[in-house]
């Protein structure tokens, strides 16, 4: 009863599908979740007509902007079976939504050269997930307010413990270095902190359990990664490295505390100005990144993990790069160490993450 399903029909109470299930009454836990769109037979082409390639509607009714997908999120073009992808290899994969019409999708990243085809015989599938971004509306912006509380042993009364109080997530660091596991550090900003006795004892609550998943590893995990100057017009330009040794992307709030006379701690919190950079180096390749610097060009960078069928995309769609310093060192390759200040992009966001629950076997390549 579990897995990938196909709905044939669906209505205000019950989902149809075209596997075979058995009466099943799940946990409370339990939930369904949609993770893309099949095409019907034919329904969907590839065109390069246009000045980016589109998947467009040949026939039927069915209305795109349904997905209700965004200028900027990605998708994943093509399903495992033959008769769920594309023939062209190159027409299949991650891409980069440009704009959302009724009858096409546009996109101005993609994972190689589309070519235009025909989707005879086939019944294309679309994934798509979950998008976070920041938002430009400040209507969107949701602030989120956490009670982080560690356990400090055991007294001759109980539990001893210690709480930060109204805490708001300030700096996410992602870490990426070769062989080895994808870290992340998340760091907070709090009004004020409390100190708790046995006798007192912990606070009562809720506690949500952390959910145990396997860790992406970036020898192995790595679908897609690459930085490329923005080029109007070509959703796949050559790259600027073909290889890296690490990678650090910071995300900072710039959250400070709000003090006043006679407030132990702080009353609030204020979110200053929304910032993403960080540092990669790379293996030289050619002089083309070390001019990038120099010419101060509008560079991207975006890297895809996949791991057991799901997969996580992070997308920085402007960059100026700085450094750019060559590393020579006898007997040894050389490097280049970039750093990246990233600015708002034409989709009004600075950092968008794509979290997909599914993807086919296809996207861990």
């Amino acid at each position: 009863n579990n897995g990938l399903k196909v709905v044939v029909t669906a209505g205000a109470t019950a989902l149809e599908v075209g596997d075979g299930l058995v009466d099943e009454t799940p946990a409370a836990t339990a939930k369904l979740q949609q993770v893309g769109f099949q095409f019907g037979s034919g329904e969907i082409n590839i065109s390069t007509a246009a000045s980016y390639p589109r998947l467009v509607r040949a026939s039927g009714t069915k209305d795109l902007t349904d997905f209700g997908l965004i200028p900027g999120e990605w998708v994943f073009i093509g399903g495992d079976a033959a008769g769920t992808k594309f023939t062209t290899a190159n027409n299949n994969g991650f891409a980069r939504v440009r704009a959302v019409a009724a009858t096409y999708i546009e996109f101005d990243k993609t994972a190689a050269t589309m070519a235009n085809e025909t989707g005879t015989g086939k019944t294309i599938r679309l994934f798509f997930g979950n998008v976070i971004r920041n938002e430009p509306a400040a209507a969107d912006i949701v602030r989120r307010t956490y009670q982080l509380e560690r356990t400090l042993g055991q007294d001759a009364n109980g539990t001893m413990s210690e709480y930060l109080v109204g805490a708001v997530p300030n700096e996410l660091s992602l870490q990426i270095r070769q062989a080895d596991k994808v870290t992340v550090d998340l760091s907070f900003v709090a009004v004020d902190n409390e100190q708790r006795d046995g006798t007192t004892g912990v606070k009562s609550g809720s506690r949500p359990t952390l959910v145990d998943a396997p860790a992406f590893n970036t020898s192995s995990d790595f679908s897609r990664i690459k930085m490329h100057i923005i080029t109007s017009g070509n959703p796949n330009p050559s790259p600027l490295f073909a290889f890296l040794t690490e990678l650090t992307l910071t995300i900072n709030n710039n959250v400070s505390p709000n003090k006043a006379v006679a407030v132990l701690g702080a009353f609030d919190v204020s979110a200053g100005t929304f910032q993403v950079g960080g540092n990669v180096t790379a293996y030289f390749a050619d002089i083309a990144a070390v001019q990038a610097v120099r010419n101060n060009s509008d560079v991207t960078l975006d890297f895809a993990l996949v791991k057991n069928n799901a997969g996580l995309v992070w997308d920085i769609p402007l960059i100026a790069l700085g450094d750019g310093r060559l590393n020579v060192e006898q007997d040894q390759p050389i490097t280049l160490p970039l750093s990246m200040d990233a600015a708002e992009g034409s989709n009004n966001h600075t950092l968008l993450f794509n979290e997909f629950p599914y993807l086919p076997n296809a996207a861990d390549v």
